[in-house]
């Protein structure tokens, strides 16, 4: 049986460390006047199961050009978050939905903002919909989306919250008449482009689907163009410049050296195959997860892991967009966190 079905079948509840990618849009090289900014890193499962937590702590690591250090801890979540999803607009990073481990383990209803300037915590409506298999989040013109998340067949809803009047209506939260095409989970298989959503992969197969949808209108999802290698959604990662590519790495079967990551560009609609991967010591190279991703200033930095609750390599591998070639960093996660997510703060 492999990892990810035992986490389907079993339905064991993992968490989430997230890692938000607060985009502005840059030039996509890596050879101009570097930029400062922070890797943001939320709560995630500590211990092994069943003797696990739902962390509350918050890492923040300092990105400049194409170099990550260790900076400082911020304020702790009101909540501790476990398959959360996440998305991030004007230096605030929302979080909300997933596992929470406790006893006993339940549901996570709870959502929040948290300001990375500031360094402070806001409450937001809670959700009434399950998420705990990690729901796709994301931002589109003051409005907050969440979908689906479950990864059931047959639920699909949409929920948007109006981020300028969070209490306008009776929980906040309204359900949108458009739904997702198909089940999806997993917050790192979402990413905007100009004014569009994709959502790339699928959670129960191995899958090359992209579909795609413009937030704020009534058309429907549409397919995009296919991978060239088909990746299960839960364990792959994706991350934009928020201009023209999009990069998408592990999650793949038999991927391994080649097909382990490709890039995508908008404007000729056209999946490219790269011929680079990461400096990796793990037995086996097939199924890999990509525990973290975040992208900034022409730099991918990654955390990777054997599987979904094991053999996590705590090392930064950072990935040059310009010349396609990948290095490590001698920064480590401080602590040990499975199936986390990754984000870049200005």
């Amino acid at each position: 049986m492999s990892d990810q079905t035992a986490d389907w079948t079993n339905q064991l509840p993992t968490c989430q460390p997230i890692y938000t990618t607060i985009q502005t849009p840059t030039p996509t090289t890596s050879s101009g006047i570097g930029t400062t900014a922070s890797l943001v890193v939320i709560g995630g499962m500590q211990g092994v199961y069943p003797w696990v937590v739902s962390s509350n702590t918050v890492d923040i690591y300092q990105l400049n050009s194409g170099s990550i250090t260790w900076s400082h801890q911020g304020s702790p979540s009101p909540y501790g978050w476990a398959r959360a999803g996440w998305a991030v607009d004007n230096g605030n990073i929302y979080v909300l939905g997933g596992w929470l481990y406790d006893v006993p383990s339940r549901i996570q209803y709870g959502a929040a903002k948290y300001s990375v300037e500031d360094n402070r915590w806001e409450q937001l409506p809670s959700i009434t919909w399950k998420t705990h298999n990690g729901p796709v989040v994301f931002i589109h013109r003051d409005t907050l989306y969440s979908a689906d998340g479950d990864g059931w067949p047959g639920v699909h809803e949409v929920w948007s919250l109006d981020l300028t009047n969070v209490n306008g209506v009776a929980n906040g939260w309204i359900q949108e008449n458009n739904k997702l095409p198909y089940s999806v989970t997993g917050p790192k298989s979402v990413t905007s482009v100009g004014d569009r959503v994709l959502i790339i992969g699928k959670f129960l197969e191995a899958s090359t689907s992209v579909a795609s949808w413009r937030p704020g209108t009534t058309e429907a999802w549409t397919p995009g163009s296919d991978m060239n290698v088909a990746r299960y959604q839960v364990r792959l990662c994706s991350v934009t410049d928020g201009v023209d590519r999009i990069w998408v790495m592990a999650g793949c079967e038999d991927c391994w050296p080649q097909g382990f990551m490709e890039m995508y560009q908008v404007s000729t609609d056209t999946w490219t195959t790269l011929n680079a991967v990461p400096d990796l010591t793990f037995p086996s190279k097939d199924g890999i997860w990509a525990q973290i991703c975040g992208y900034h200033d022409g730099y991918i930095y990654a955390v990777f892991s054997q599987s979904w609750n094991s053999g996590l390599d705590q090392r930064f591998h950072i990935f040059d967009t310009l010349d396609n070639t990948w290095s490590v960093s001698q920064t480590q996660l401080r602590r040990e966190a499975y199936r986390p997510s990754a984000a870049v703060a200005p």
